[in-house]
């Protein structure tokens, strides 16, 4: 802080500090424990041909 007196603006800046620091080490905490359980979620393919592909097979099985 410009002017700003050391002794008073210490406790703020420490304050400031542990806060931000708590606050990212919950956010790690989440992050981490999401990545793993990414690792055992079981992954859905959303499809197996594309559209047109699907369009064209239904057109030649209903003629």
């Amino acid at each position: 802080m410009i002017g700003a007196d050391e002794r008073l603006t210490l406790p703020f800046r420490i304050g400031f500090v542990e806060s931000s620091l708590t606050v990212f080490f919950v956010a790690i905490f989440f992050v981490a424990a999401a990545f793993v359980v990414s690792w055992f979620i079981k992954e859905i393919p959303l499809r197996e041909k594309s559209a047109s592909q699907e369009a064209a097979d239904a057109a030649g099985m209903s003629h």
